[in-house]
Formats: structure tokens, sequence, C-alpha cells
């Protein structure tokens, strides 16, 4: 009896383990709404060694959906006579996004890529090359002896050791901890990155000996498995990257990247415009800020960002005082990192804000923190408001938390903002809109329009806080500027309803034919950005 109950016990136990159910819905995902409709897909893999040229898609991770996209629009380059190989970890990383704090208990996190390999992209018919291919089992033994000692003066890794790769690892172990990070555990995942960054860093310049690509295509820069990737090619502006929004879920951001390092994109655009947008765009953007203001915009609905009106809010506001609301970032989420320039990061950055105001009776500070600390699919572990109450146990009595969990919608506290505070984000830009002069203290996409205060010391940044009035940028290069970030960045992919559906809706392609030139112009638009060095994908 005791041995027909233990067999039982451990029958339920398998069948509620969340690991084993998440492989059995994704399996059936995959049985349900791809495998029949990746049959439109024949082999056409070309070895003529490029007629126009090589492209490599870098898909270190699959468990994203975004890799479907990239994969269909490499479809859509092959059949333009590009050449395409799709790069990807095959479990051979120790150190990647999917390994996390989250999923310690999993035996095997690497499931979910090594089935979509198997079962999704060989479907595709590329060329699929992994770490363990472009290297040698003698040369990776080679590599891993010298990274045990630190013998980093042999492995030809350029200037990527001496800042960026320090940057992508601290990113991944914050990722990998979701913000809680252990410090028992926490040089594992270091020596983990650092592996995952070298080899990677490895394999971009052996990719490169090999195929000379045209171009590479990611959908990442960050962490240590990508931006290795991102500054080897980048030096020769020959990384692509496709981002997702989340402010417009059915589109992608080309090379999001170029739009933080600065302007000549908008500036190209502009001059494109003749500097001025139409009346049916100026339409088309009040109706998209309604919606955003309003707090009905797909990505705060779906989520659940914003829930209780302004009224269940117990604010202290007096108008006899400076009332000034900061608004942090997720401080570990992907390229916060490389937004830095006044402070080392966000929590410094939140924390000092803190303590240099805490004196100033005649300035209250209210913070809010980013709602998707809480409400977000990867929610954080540790919080801003756990390191604002470990660094201040009793807050000062002039700084106010407004925490997710209250659901306020962040433009009902408009209203009351004298000064807005940000590191970047767009936020930032739609305070201005509003007539609210803001402080921003990271590298944000309108970098040096003169839309946002930037201060390049702590001592300009206190002062500029403390300033009596503000000069407010036009309303109309506000708009203008708004109009190509919000609408026009963001470049339609109508293949899919929204990005994360593409595991579970089926792509609105039903024959390669769709995918050839001229047949899209969106289609033709992303394999020009994709390819050519000068394009604007802005200009669709």
């Amino acid at each position: 009896m005791s041995s027909l109950k233990s067999f039982l016990n451990k029958l339920l136990h398998l069948i509620l383990n969340e690991f084993l159910v998440e492989r059995v819905k994704h399996y059936l995902r995959y049985r349900l709404v791809f495998s029949k409709w990746l049959k439109i897909f024949p082999k056409t893999i070309k070895d003529n060694l490029a007629s126009t040229g090589n492209i490599i898609v870098s898909l270190s991770e699959t468990n994203h959906p975004i890799f479907i996209p990239l994969l269909i629009l490499a479809k859509a380059l092959e059949l333009r006579g590009f050449n395409i190989i799709v790069f990807v970890c095959d479990g051979f990383l120790k150190g990647c996004e999917i390994k996390s704090s989250k999923n310690v208990g999993n035996k095997n996190p690497c499931w979910q890529c090594k089935f979509n390999i198997k079962s999704i992209i060989s479907r595709f018919n590329f060329k699929i090359v992994s770490y363990a291919t472009i290297f040698s089992k003698e040369e990776i033994n080679q590599i891993n002896q010298k990274i045990k000692i630190k013998d980093y003066a042999e492995l030809d890794l350029d200037n990527f050791l001496e800042g960026p790769m320090q940057l992508s690892v601290n990113d991944s172990v914050i990722r990998y901890f979701y913000g809680a990070v252990d410090d028992k555990e926490s040089n594992e995942i270091i020596n983990n990155n650092t592996d995952t960054a070298i080899f990677s860093y490895l394999s971009a310049k052996r990719l490169d000996k090999i195929y000379s690509p045209v171009s590479v295509v990611s959908a990442m820069s960050a962490y240590s498995q990508w931006s290795p990737f991102y500054h080897y090619f980048n030096k020769s502006n020959r990384f692509k990257k496709l981002s997702l929004i989340p402010f417009n879920l059915a589109t992608f951001q080309i090379n999001d990247f170029e739009l933080y390092s600065n302007t000549n994109r908008f500036i190209k655009y502009r001059e494109l415009k003749n500097n001025k947008i139409s009346f049916k765009e100026s339409e088309e953007l009040s109706e998209y800020l309604t919606t955003r203001f309003s707090g009905k915009s797909e990505i705060f609905v779906r989520d659940g960002f914003f829930k209780e009106s302004i009224d269940k809010l117990d604010l202290t506001i007096d108008p006899d005082k400076k009332n000034i609301f900061l608004f942090s970032n997720i401080y570990w989420d992907v390229g916060v990192s490389e937004s830095n320039y006044l402070y080392d990061d966000v929590i410094q950055w939140v924390l000092e804000t803190i303590d240099m105001l805490s004196d100033k009776q005649d300035i209250n500070l209210f913070i809010k923190p980013h709602p998707g600390e809480v409400y977000d699919s990867s929610s954080s572990l540790k919080t801003m408001s756990d390191f604002i109450y470990e660094r201040f146990p009793v807050l000062p009595k002039n700084v106010q938390i407004i925490s997710p969990e209250q659901q306020i919608k962040t433009y009902d506290l408009f209203d009351y903002i004298d000064l807005g505070l940000i590191y970047n984000g767009t936020i930032g830009l739609e305070m201005m809109l509003k007539g609210i002069p803001v402080i921003s203290t990271g590298k944000t996409t309108y970098q040096d329009l003169n839309f946002a205060m930037q201060p390049k010391t702590a001592d300009e940044y206190l002062n500029l806080i403390l300033e009596d009035t503000y000069n407010i940028p036009s309303k109309e290069d506000l708009e203008f500027y708004a109009y190509f970030y919000f609408l026009k960045t963001p470049v339609p992919f109508d293949i899919f309803s929204t990005y994360n559906a593409s595991f579970t809706e089926i792509p609105k392609l039903d024959s390669l034919d769709e995918l050839n030139p001229g047949k899209s112009n969106i289609i033709d638009h992303f394999c020009k950005c994709l390819t050519e060095k000068d394009s604007l994908p802005e200009a669709w």
C-alpha cells in the first residue's frame, strides 16, 4: 500500500511539475499551430557561397518567439539571393538569458531551444552552425583552460575585454537574479557569463573569418551572449537588430541602438519631411497619445499596469512646495546599463537623488517605480522600493513612494508635477508633451535635441533641480519628434498580430511567393534595412 501511495505521489508531482507542464504546452502549440504551416518551406539551401553575400542570423536563444519573424525575414533575404547561416547555441553556453534563479529547479533548461532548433528552425532549411561546430574540441579545451586561469592574452579579444565584456557580464548576473543578487552564488554566475562572453566574441571573429557576412542580424545586443556580436560587427556597421516595442506590439524597431547613440536618424527623417508633419499625421499622433494617456495602450491593458484612479492615492501635494516626480526604470532590464552616463546605474541615481533632496524642505519628492517590476511577465525579485528601504529604513519626510501595486495610472499624476526626473524612456517625452520640464540622467533617444535637461555632473544635476523656472521646448518640435519615435520607428510586421503571438498564432503567410521582391513594400523595406548601410528605417 505504501509503495502504491509513493508511486501515486511521484506521479502527481510529475504531472504538476511546472517545467514538465511547459514542455507539454510548447509541444502542443507546435503540433497544433506550426507543424502544418512549416510545410510551406521547401528545401532551398543554396551552396553558391552567396551570389549576393552571406548573412548570419544570430539565434543563440530561441525561447522567445521573435526568432520566428527573424527566420521569416531571413527566408525573404534568401529569396533575394543571400546565403543564410543561422548561428545557434544548442546547449553549449554555461551562462545565458534562459538560465536564471527562477528556473534552477529545471534540470534541462535548454530543452526548448533544442526542440525549436530541431523541429522549427531546421524546417526553414538554412545552414545551421553552432559554437560546437565552428571550434574543434581541441580549441574548446584550450579556450576553457585559458579562461580558467584568466590567461586572456592569447585569446585575441581585442579591446572587448577592457570594458564591454565586463558590462555585459554584470548585466547578465543582475538579470539572472532578477535584481536579487545572491552574493554566495554570484561568483559562479559571473564565471559562467564570462565564459559565455569570451566564447561569443571569439565566435563572432571566427564566423567573420569563415563567412565574411554582409550583415549579422539579431534580436538582441545586450548580455553576455549577444553583446560580443554587437561590439564586434557594429565596428564595421554590419550589425543589424530587430527589437520588440512594448508600446506597439505588432511592429519591430530596426537598429534601436542607433537611436541612443546619436540623432542622425531623426535629422534624416526631418529633412525627408521638410521639418513638418501633415494634418493627417498630426491627427494620427493625437489619437495615439489620447489612447496612451488614457492608459488604454495594449501593453498597459495586457499586463494590468493601471487600475486605480488618482483619487485613491494619498498624495501629500503641497502647492507651496516644488513637487518633483521621479520615474525609475526596471534596473536589470535589457539595455538599461548601455544608457548610463551620469550615474553608474539606475539604483545609484535613485538613491543619490533621495540623498541630495532629503534635507530640502521646500521640495516633495515622489518616486514611482516602473509597474513592470511587478506586473511584467518577468517580474523583479528585488524591487526599487526594496533598494530604497534598504538604504533608507525610514524615508525622509519629504519623500514618498508610489508603489506599482497601487496600480495608479502614471498620466493621472501629470497635473501635480512641477518637475519630472527620468533616467530614460518614453515617460520623459510624454511629460514634455504636456508642458512639464524634465531632467534626464541617462542617454535618451532625443539626446542633444535640447528637449530634456541633461546635466553632465551631479552638482549640475542638483542645481537644475533647484532652479525656479525652466524653459519648455517648442510643442511643435516635440510633436514632430513624438510622431517620428512613436509612429515611424515602429515598422509594421503584419504577418503576426502581435510579436508575442508567434507561438500561438498561425502566421499570415500562405506561400513563399509572398516574400518575393515586389510582393510587399514592408518586406522589401525590412530586407533593405537589414542589408544596406545607409537605409533609413523610418522611410516606410
